[in-house]
């Protein structure tokens, strides 16, 4: 609880002090009272939007553990889902989503090998996704006249676009090996009493993940079909937060800057990625945004996007708990 609640208050900190080094005039009377404009309508249609998110990110997950022994319900996928965004909410650059989905499905049943291949699985649909949306967006941000805030833009995307695509082809296609490269790190000096356990797990997880590679190049569309479905609403919640405080707003600059910036979040080690999210969307999209309501859109797009997740990961995942010993009890009886 306690690393909980520091990660709580390092986003929060690191959020704001990002918004004010960057613009600290947006944090004037006039822009808080920016808030006053939110109604009830618009606040309904984010929850919305943010709903519609979760029910298509459970449809993926239940999309993929059909392949599997134990099938989830759509509760269960939403249930991952949220757990999954709590996990990469509260540790640096978000590296615990594949954690908190392998924890959760394991917990509804599915062997600890097949809830993995499921996480590698959510990966490798988001890799695919960034793969061609990065470079799309880029491209739109350009001809918009944005210029991005780090030295050689375009090259950087390229790169992260060409990994994004070998990264997925060999966690489906070619898992074997890149099962080989990770079960060589076990041969160092500090994981040699763990290579045995390593060595089975790893086998188990290469046949589980083979269940995947076989099947017909249909589902695979359909999978990345509702993989990018899935992103649409994720990217589409600080439009319509812009949308209700500003007065003027480029909304394909907004979607779009979201796209590229988010994609290079998994290299900063903060909770959520947390001051790099609030200081480059700041950067991005003055000028394209109303100044008097910028600094407040990007910080009530945060509390929406990461630390809500902060609060009601646990009261999930406690849920789930729960649950899962009233199993357990009827088990036994």
């Amino acid at each position: 609880m306690k690393r909980l609640l520091l990660a709580v208050v390092v986003s929060l900190l690191l959020g704001v002090l990002a918004l004010y080094l960057i613009a600290p005039d947006d944090f004037s009377r006039d822009a808080i009272r920016a808030v006053d404009t939110l109604t009830v309508r618009s606040l309904s249609l984010i929850v919305a939007v943010i709903l519609a998110g979760w029910l298509l990110a459970g449809l993926r997950i239940n999309y993929l553990t059909r392949q599997s022994r134990r099938s989830t319900n759509l509760l269960e996928g939403i249930q991952t889902h949220v757990m999954g965004s709590f996990s990469a909410a509260a540790t640096p650059a978000g590296g615990g989503n594949s954690i908190g989905i392998t924890l959760i499905l394991h917990r509804f049943g599915l062997s600890f090998d097949q809830a993995l291949a499921v996480a590698v699985m959510c990966m490798v649909g988001d890799l695919a996704f960034f793969a061609w949306a990065v470079p799309t967006s880029f491209f739109v941000l350009k001809a918009a006249g944005v210029t991005l805030p780090f030295a050689q833009a375009g090259l950087l995307v390229t790169v992260l676009s060409l990994l994004a695509i070998g990264l997925s082809y060999l966690l489906v296609f070619r898992l074997p090996v890149a099962i080989r490269l990770v079960g060589k790190l076990s041969s160092l000096p500090l994981l040699r009493r763990f290579k045995p356990k390593i060595d089975s797990f790893l086998a188990d997880l290469q046949v589980a993940g083979a269940v995947y590679s076989a099947r017909p190049w249909h589902w695979h569309l359909g999978f990345h079909v509702l993989s990018a479905l899935a992103r649409v609403p994720y990217f589409l919640v600080l439009n319509l937060v812009v949308l209700a405080l500003a007065q003027s707003a480029n909304h394909v600059v907004v979607y779009a800057s979201q796209v590229v910036f988010h994609a290079f979040a998994f290299l900063v080690p903060t909770p959520g990625a947390s001051g790099y999210q609030e200081g480059v969307m700041s950067l991005a999209l003055r000028g394209h945004v109303s100044s008097s309501s910028l600094s407040m859109s990007i910080l009530l797009w945060r509390i929406f996007q990461h630390y809500i997740y902060l609060l009601i990961g646990p009261v999930v995942g406690g849920l789930v708990l729960l649950g899962a010993r009233r199993v357990d009890k009827r088990s036994v009886e």
